[in-house]
């Protein structure tokens, strides 16, 4: 039986801000504490590992949504509420504690009704709660006949299909970016996808924005809500249920647009065989509730479909897939022997598969099931051999499991103990740890030995891989990479053109901003004087400016034109020699020798600030005037110069003279 030997009773204190909790370990409170969040509750739930939460009314917890969060969070415990349900009636929460001997009917305070709640659910009263999630169905379909038949059928026949399979790969799209669950069952066409079917466990108001239902000429997509209970109560000793809260089961499933599903017990019996057009987990689940508690989800097919992982998840059970698909062939074979020991009839294929994958499941598990009831036959404690079961299909080993099992609080009356006495029976219990042994050592071989096979095949890859890498490459290959590098390359070299171009642009633009606003001139660069009288004046404080790149010489015809220019300043880019200066401010001119930062030079023509441009035209013109002011002296000191030089060169031939006289 399943026992629940570890509990935690719940109970809204009165402020409203918490919980009170309690948690029972065989019948002893091992832990008490007072206003608890429902986030501490859950936490608590899953450190204690418990089997049960109990609360005299489940609606404490919330709303709906609230209360199947909560619910969703305890992973293998139940949720029981035990004052009753609103099929039998409820009870007052004092007089179940006077029921149980617990207290004499008085009101309780909220720590004690928390311990009620937890002695309640040990002593088998309450109401276990299944919760269900809202669904809502989504269909896509084509519509009912393909059109006109003749050439045009099959082009119409993929145009739909098509069509069909786009709407399903949107639909999932936006279920996706949601983050909805659901499950998807497709029909395959020959062109395409026939028809889908969408189960999403949300309600319907969910999807608005998502989905929308559409019917065109080719494709129709409809929206129906299934409407389906929120929450079933079962109670815990009731005579129709307790044979069903006893077993675990093996399911069975095949997924799709028609889902079958397979039940058996952990004996091997099939206990529910049934197929449905479109059925979903929360109908599954509702109809396991009934039967059992699923252990063991199985499927016929490698990997196993994302429902079967799905219900697994749900109800905390194994999820048990061949390593290979199953053959048709042997799904058929399993199905008539079933049939003929069992009288088991096998409606279609959908349950045909089903029944297959929890046989096989079952088939894999039986030697180890067959062993756990020899060892509990030769138990001196009573154990519950199907909570043994469970736990060895779960991975624990026989002894374990037989540990784990004694160690729980019995709910039935206790039976004499079997002593083992004498050689024979000592002889029994190791003749069944050697067959454990045995069975142990076959697993690890075979583990083993797909393991090797599972090798040679990844070895047999990288063989094949490695000759294909060392395969001598074409021609073609090595002229292709030539092509791409020099295409990279050319890309390279444009984007740099292009982000040189960007910033020229720019300055540019900049440029003739402030040409327009007055702030800067442009001036013209002229190869010579010459050419330069010939164009249009630039005149800047009265003054004609010309851009020349430098002066060599200044002959009579450039003398000329400058004084037939009049008032003219030049502005070099390389400075004159000493000659051509002196014969500039001869003639009157002022030169300007241009530096890195006096303007901007786009193209010939020199963008200068006018500001920056009067303040070198000043600064030329007081260098031109300190020039002229020193011309006169230094021209006397030249002449002196010259006098003194004349002088020493007469005395010099004077001497030379007197001393070829004779004598």
């Amino acid at each position: 039986m399943i026992s629940r030997s570890k509990i935690i009773g719940i109970d809204r204190h009165p402020s409203g801000r918490g919980f009170s909790a309690v948690v029972m370990r065989g019948g002893e409170v091992v832990f008490r504490r007072e206003l608890m969040s429902t986030d501490e509750v859950a936490k608590t739930v899953l450190d204690f590992e418990v089997d049960a939460v109990a609360i005299d009314n489940i609606y404490e917890l919330g709303s709906v949504g609230d209360i199947r969060r909560f619910a969703g969070r305890l992973l293998r415990a139940e949720l029981v509420q035990v004052t009753g349900c609103p099929k039998d009636g409820f009870l007052p929460l004092s007089k179940i504690g006077k029921r149980i001997g617990f207290s004499g009917g008085e009101k309780l305070d909220h720590l004690r009704s928390a311990e009620v709640c937890a002695r309640a659910v040990a002593a088998g009263i309450g109401y276990v709660v299944k919760v269900y999630g809202p669904e809502t169905r989504i269909t896509i379909s084509r519509k009912r006949r393909y059109g006109p038949g003749g050439m045009s059928s099959e082009r119409y026949r993929r145009s739909v299909e098509g069509a069909v399979q786009s709407l399903v790969r949107g639909i999932r799209s936006a279920l996706d970016a949601r983050k909805m669950e659901y499950d998807l069952a497709i029909r395959k066409g020959a062109h395409g996808t026939i028809g889908a079917s969408f189960t999403v466990y949300s309600p319907r108001d969910c999807l608005f924005g998502a989905v929308r239902q559409i019917r065109t000429s080719s494709v129709n997509v409809k929206i129906t809500p299934l409407y389906t209970k929120s929450f079933e109560y079962m109670p815990l000793l009731q005579e129709s249920t307790k044979e069903a809260v006893k077993r675990y089961l093996i399911v069975g499933v095949d997924p799709g647009m028609v889902t079958g599903v397979a039940v058996m017990d952990l004996n091997g019996r099939v206990l529910s065989l049934t197929s449905g057009r479109g059925m979903t987990r929360g109908q599954i689940a509702r109809s396991l509730a009934s039967l059992g508690r699923a252990l063991v989800f199985a499927s016929d097919v490698s990997p196993p479909p994302d429902m079967v992982t799905k219900l697994a998840a749900m109800h905390s059970a194994i999820v048990f897939f061949p390593d290979n698909p199953m053959r048709t062939y042997e799904k058929s074979e399993i199905s008539e022997r079933i049939t003929n020991d069992q009288g088991i009839v096998v409606g279609d294929a959908h349950q045909r598969d089903s029944l297959a994958a929890a046989f096989k499941a079952y088939s894999f598990f039986r030697n180890k099931l067959e062993q756990c009831m020899s060892h509990v036959r030769l138990s001196s404690d009573r154990v519950d051999l199907e909570e043994v079961k469970a736990l060895v299909v779960r991975g624990y080993s026989i002894s374990d499991a037989i540990a784990r099992s004694r160690s729980m609080p019995k709910v039935q009356p206790q039976a004499k103990r079997v002593r083992v006495n004498g050689e024979r029976e000592r002889v029994r219990v190791l003749e069944a740890k050697f067959e454990d042994l045995r069975a142990e050592r076959d697993a690890l071989v075979e583990k083993i030995r797909k393991l090797g096979s599972r090798i040679e095949d990844l070895e047999e890859e990288v063989r094949l891989a490695r000759l294909e890498y060392r395969q001598p490459r074409p021609l073609e290959a090595y002229e292709l990479e030539r092509r791409i590098r020099s295409l990279l390359d050319e890309i390279t070299r444009i984007r740099a053109e292009a982000s040189l171009l960007k910033s020229e642009r720019q300055a540019l633009k900049s440029t003739i901003s402030a040409i327009a606003e007055g702030r800067c001139i442009p001036i013209r660069r002229s190869r010579r004087l010459t050419e330069a009288s010939s164009r249009p004046p630039m005149v800047v404080d009265g003054r004609l400016v010309i851009y020349l790149e430098s002066v060599a010489a200044i002959d009579n015809e450039g003398e000329a034109a400058l004084r037939g220019l009049g008032n003219v300043i030049l502005i070099l880019d390389r400075p004159p020699g000493a000659e051509v200066q002196s014969r500039l401010w001869e003639v009157g001119v002022p030169f300007i020798v241009r530096g890195n930062g006096d303007g901007s030079l786009v193209d010939d023509t020199l963008v200068v600030e006018k500001e920056s441009l009067g303040r070198m035209i000043q600064a030329a013109h007081s260098a031109m005037e300190d020039g002229m002011k020193d011309r006169p002296e230094r021209i006397r000191a030249l002449f002196e110069e010259y006098r003194k030089e004349r002088q020493k060169e007469t005395l010099r031939r004077g001497s030379l003279s007197s001393q070829e006289l004779p004598l």
